[in-house]
């Protein structure tokens, strides 16, 4: 790997560069099985697990690190990888952050959950999208991750443009500099390109808020010291590479979707994609000089999954059975 210079906004974990391409955290879709699959078809792509509550992971906790391990379902093989947290307490996302790095032993990533509208997420437990509304609360949230992980681990956040009437321009300018603002001194934001609306369900949050690229844009523009990451709309590579493209270096990376559970193939092709993968770019370095990853067969593919199937373990298998029916039940519906 490349090493990225410490200042630059795109330097991530341990100094290396960001990857430019990256698979959405999705509740019930990133499992540990799902992950396992998408890393025999792409080396490079940044991974997220599911977003874990903070909660969650605390009761994991009480009970032993090996707990905290089973609930987050990582493998060495799953990294590049970020874990994903929900909660709005400091204190209690300093301490899940905290059990994460001790469990697995270092952690590239913790992104903080600013973007999920569910009633049961932004409502009955108001984080999430519902978090767009309390800037501050957000620097408390990544400042008190910050303090509580090695310096190695990068600390993001995921967020919306806005959520009901806090959607204007100034609004989203205000959160991002408060948020980016010391002690949290976030450096790279993921922005889902529309706003939330509380209350709408989880797929009419998908479909009814206009998507707007154009301003993930300006967000670069307005913070070029910052990294931007763009979600939401993202059908496949090429349409990636576009953006990456067309934006040029104010766009640090590209994050897909729905359509990587629905067609996850085509992230067969992505670590040989220059106009993702290039000189400059990311993955397993910028500027990597070493050859991309040559993709395996879909035979082989099939074979080494079946392989890690069998050592799932009956648990296991119940899971990744059922993973597999929802993906194959995804792809025949499109």
């Amino acid at each position: 790997m490349v090493r990225a210079p410490a200042d630059e906004a795109a330097a991530w974990c341990e100094g290396v560069a960001r990857p430019r391409l990256s698979v959405a955290p999705m509740m019930a879709w990133t499992t540990p099985h799902f992950r396992t699959l998408l890393r025999l078809l792409t080396q490079r792509t940044l991974l997220y697990t599911e977003m874990v509550p903070v909660d969650a992971l605390l009761a994991a906790a009480e009970r032993s690190p090996g707990h905290v391990r089973a609930l987050l379902g990582v493998e060495p093989s799953h990294r590049p990888l970020a874990i994903q947290l929900g909660g709005r307490s400091p204190a209690a996302m300093a301490d899940a952050a905290r059990h994460c790095c001790a469990a697995l032993e270092g952690v590239d990533e913790i992104n903080i959950n600013v973007g999920c509208p569910s009633d049961t997420v932004s409502g009955h437990h108001c984080y999430g999208a519902a978090l767009m509304k309390e800037p501050a609360r957000v620097q408390q949230l990544a400042a008190a991750v910050r303090r509580a992980v090695p310096p190695t681990t990068a600390v993001t956040v995921k967020h919306r443009l806005g959520v009901d009437d806090c959607d204007s321009w100034e609004q989203l300018v205000e959160f991002v500099r408060i948020v980016s603002a010391a002690p949290a001194s976030v450096r790279h934001f993921v922005v889902h390109a529309r706003k939330a609306i509380l209350g709408l369900s989880t797929a009419g949050n998908r479909e009814v808020p206009p998507l707007r690229h154009d301003w993930v844009l300006r967000l670069a523009r307005e913070f070029p010291h910052l990294s931007f990451e763009l979600n939401g709309g993202v059908a496949n590579l090429d349409q990636a590479a576009a953006l990456l493209a067309a934006a040029g270096p104010a766009l640090r990376g590209v994050m897909m979707g729905r359509a990587a559970f629905h067609a996850p193939w085509m992230l067969a092709a992505a670590d040989a994609d220059r106009g993702i993968f290039s000189d400059g770019g990311g993955g397993a370095g910028a500027g990597d000089p070493a050859a991309p990853p040559e993709p395996l067969t879909r035979r082989q593919v099939v074979g080494r999954y079946l392989e890690y199937a069998e050592g799932a373990g009956e648990e296991g298998r119940r899971r990744l059975e059922a993973d597999v029916r929802q993906q194959l039940g995804a792809a025949r519906a499109r």
